[in-house]
């Protein structure tokens, strides 16, 4: 879910930036931390994360259209982020 949560708000920051806030940048930060942390108490849990990427993708566009307003067309038809941007404290789309 923190995957889904983060996916949307790269979307929402990627598709709305003249609505980018500080409150979706703390998020996007948040949910990376929190990631990060059951990464390293599970590194089990990374392959699994990563072949889930695809319908975490799908909820979160999903989440993204409720929030913004946006038809769920108006986004990439499939996760235009790597797994390495999703999880970089730098990357902004």
């Amino acid at each position: 879910s923190r995957l889904r949560v983060l996916i949307a708000h790269l979307l929402k920051w990627q598709t709305q930036p003249e609505r980018q806030t500080l409150s979706w940048r703390s998020t996007i930060t948040t949910q990376r931390l929190e990631i990060e942390a059951l990464l390293a108490q599970s590194p089990s849990l990374r392959p699994r994360a990563i072949a889930g990427l695809g319908g975490s993708y799908e909820r979160a566009v999903k989440l993204a259209s409720a929030e913004t307003g946006l038809a769920t067309d108006r986004f990439p038809g499939s996760l235009p982020y790597s797994i390495e941007q999703l999880l970089d404290d730098e990357f902004l789309p």
